[in-house]
């Protein structure tokens, strides 16, 4: 089960709790979402994040471009009002308006670019940076617009990689470009809190 984005703002309780208290929030969480999950969460940076046991929380915590909708496999827009491509080798996605992480900080276009330009800068052994393989470059247009610049024509893959934990959206003003960033300091930066 993955939160879509209307939720992001909603509390989740596996280890982790979104704190509103004291973040500011755009919105108040009306509840909890509760998920059994036997593994230890020993990694919360998706950059360095690629097996099973963490991804659950990946994309519970972290919201993405595009989405499989409940009860259906076929992805559509989640983060994103549109995606399409515009050539051959470019596919262009516009993120929603209005967006915010948990911590209030505002989601746009250029936390998209860093998310994942940081997940190929990084290139964590653990990481899922290898699903981006195909992925030449990621410009942006405006605060809401990004052309991805693909190494192949009509890359029919392209679409699940940006629902994949490789293309995760993290806040910029919280992760650093070059670096994995340590669990506590993700906790701090997002508002989360252990339970």
């Amino acid at each position: 089960m993955r939160l879509h984005s209307k939720l992001a703002v909603l509390p989740l309780s596996i280890g982790l709790l979104f704190s509103m208290a004291g973040c500011s929030p755009a919105e108040s969480p009306s509840g909890q979402i509760v998920i059994g999950h036997k593994a230890s969460v020993q990694r919360l940076d998706p950059a360095s994040i690629f097996g099973v046991d963490n991804q659950e929380v990946m994309f519970q915590a972290f919201g993405s471009l595009f989405n499989a909708m409940p009860g259906s496999l076929e992805l559509q827009p989640d983060l994103a009002e549109s995606g399409e491509f515009i050539s051959p080798r470019e596919f262009k996605v516009v993120v929603r308006q209005g967006l915010k992480f948990s911590n209030g900080n505002t989601l746009d276009a250029s936390d998209v670019k860093h998310s994942i330009d940081r997940m190929k800068v990084i290139d964590d052994v653990n990481g899922p940076q290898v699903l981006l393989q195909y992925l030449q470059e990621v410009q942006m247009q405006d605060s809401q617009t990004l052309i991805f610049k693909l190494a192949n024509d009509y890359d029919q893959t392209f679409l699940q990689v940006l629902s994949s934990v490789a293309a995760v959206i993290v806040d910029e003003e919280v992760f650093p470009e070059d670096r994995v960033l340590d669990r506590e300091a993700i906790i701090a930066g997002l508002c989360l809190i252990h339970i």
